[in-house]
């Protein structure tokens, strides 16, 4: 992934943790990264 990828799921991470518990954010992020291949 590039730069530009990793920073997006940074934001992305950032968010969910925000909102979810750390299990469910280790989830999105799998659902995430497999999106963006």
């Amino acid at each position: 992934m590039g730069c530009e990828a990793m920073c997006h799921v940074e934001k992305l991470m950032n968010r969910l943790k925000r909102f979810h518990p750390s299990g469910q954010t280790e989830t999105s992020m799998a659902g995430v990264i497999r999106d963006s291949r």
